[in-house]
């Protein structure tokens, strides 16, 4: 009897432990977006004018902006072609020796070029040169002109009067269309005179000589004969 006291004692005593909770449940993973990658840009070489490229692969020129082909053929420069010219560093280019064009000259093996003369009035594209007048010599069917304006004797300085000069004076004149004297020339002059005696005849005025029918404009000589006062 105390024997199964003892074991419903015990049986009493047994105690029931709960189980441990079960572990929770791993976290759910979240889908995290993706950013679309964008396309790298293509990056363009920009040759810039008086650089050196130090690359592998020498850029290629765009001819097509200039209205050539993709590969364009040297003109000049190169075995069979004429050098180039007009460039920087060259030569400037002649136009010569071709069809139509001037022989070539002033070069290796060319004749010297002849000088070039300077455009005047009359030449192609200058305009016409204005009418000039004929200046004759006064001869045989002219009549001698009068005088209109002016002294004959001219007024001497106080310096060929004290060298008491005396002589024959000669001028050659242009005696003009309206009867100026212009273009004076001494033939034969005293000293102290020159002055006094363009003067005087600057003063002067002339009726024009006449020939054919026409004025006309004549050389003509003057005299004076000074005497010592």
């Amino acid at each position: 009897m105390r024997a199964h006291q003892q074991i419903k004692k015990q049986a009493t005593e047994v105690k029931f432990v709960a189980p441990p909770p079960p572990p929770p449940p791993p976290p759910v993973a979240t889908a995290v977006p993706r950013t679309a990658e964008r396309p790298k840009a293509k990056k363009e070489f920009v040759k810039k004018e008086n650089t050196i490229v130090d690359s592998k692969e020498a850029p290629k020129e765009d001819n097509t902006a200039k209205g050539g082909s993709e590969s364009v053929e040297a003109t000049c420069g190169v075995p069979g072609k004429p050098a180039c010219c007009g460039g920087p560093g060259e030569p400037p280019c002649r136009h010569c020796g071709g069809a139509g064009e001037p022989a070539c000259c002033g070069g290796p093996g060319e004749p010297a070029c002849a000088p070039v003369k300077a455009a005047v009035c009359g030449d192609p594209g200058m305009p016409p040169c204005p009418p000039q007048t004929t200046v004759i010599p006064f001869g045989p069917g002219m009549a001698k002109p009068t005088m209109l304006a002016g002294t004959e004797q001219p007024t001497l300085p106080r310096e060929a009067l004290v060298a008491k000069v005396e002589g024959l004076i000669l001028v050659k004149c242009t005696l003009t269309k309206e009867g100026t004297v212009e273009d004076c020339k001494f033939i034969k002059s005293l000293p102290y005179t020159e002055e006094a005696i363009l003067a005087n005849l600057k003063a002067r005025k002339y009726t024009p000589v006449m020939f054919q029918g026409q004025p006309q404009a004549v050389t003509y000589t003057f005299t004076f004969r000074i005497q010592a006062q």
